[in-house]
């Protein structure tokens, strides 16, 4: 019994450590539940400059969405190189099945539910002082809108960018800034592991 509940805490622990131990990269602002843009129907992109050479590892983001939405689990990424002040070439993509989704709260905007969405992504090492864009789209098509929008934040201008159906050859303005953070590589796991053990006995030699 005694022996079921360390490795809980120590899992509980492992998770926190996972979350506090991924170094900031860059940040566009805290979510200000004003507004959003589709991401279901449309991809999503917003700028960023990163002040020195950095590996992205994981994104994080909000969402505003209609109660019960349908979502099947799968989000993508994207890093664009900069083309004139629109997305460019691809640098790097990928897709996350079933990342971290935590409820925030409701009735944003009257009726909408907030979320913070985490994706653990392979390793994208990018150029300081290099103008890039993020790429965001939810579910695996585009062919349904279901009424889920990235939130609007505080961020740097130029607004965002946005491809109806995510073919990338007819981007258009948003007019909107997106609030979601780049974080570096999260730790390997037999190193949260054992962080979230040695927590777990912290916390137990304390009681």
């Amino acid at each position: 019994m005694r022996t079921t509940k360390l490795l809980s805490m120590a899992a509980m622990v492992t998770v926190l450590a996972g979350a506090a131990s991924a170094q900031l990269i860059y940040g566009n602002g805290p979510p200000d539940q004003q507004n959003g843009n589709e991401m279901t129907q449309w991809l999503q992109a917003e700028n960023f400059n990163l002040s020195g050479n950095s590996t992205l590892g994981w994104i994080r983001f909000w969402t505003i969405e209609v109660p019960n939405a349908a979502y099947d689990g799968n989000v993508d990424w994207f890093v664009f190189d900069n083309n004139g002040g629109i997305p460019g070439s691809i640098v790097d993509s990928g897709s996350v099945s079933n990342p971290s989704k935590t409820f925030l709260q409701s009735g944003i905007l009257g009726s909408f539910d907030e979320y913070v969405y985490d994706l653990d992504i392979a390793d994208v090492n990018l150029t300081g002082s290099t103008d890039y864009w993020l790429g965001l789209h939810i579910n695996a098509d585009y062919g349904s809108r279901r009424d889920i929008y990235w939130e609007s934040g505080g961020g740097n201008a130029p607004t965002g960018q946005e491809s109806d159906g995510g073919t990338m050859n007819n981007w258009s303005g948003n007019g909107t800034e997106h609030a979601f953070e780049l974080y570096g590589p999260v730790p390997e796991p037999s190193s949260l592991v054992a962080l979230g053990v040695l927590g777990a006995l912290m916390l137990r030699r304390r009681k």
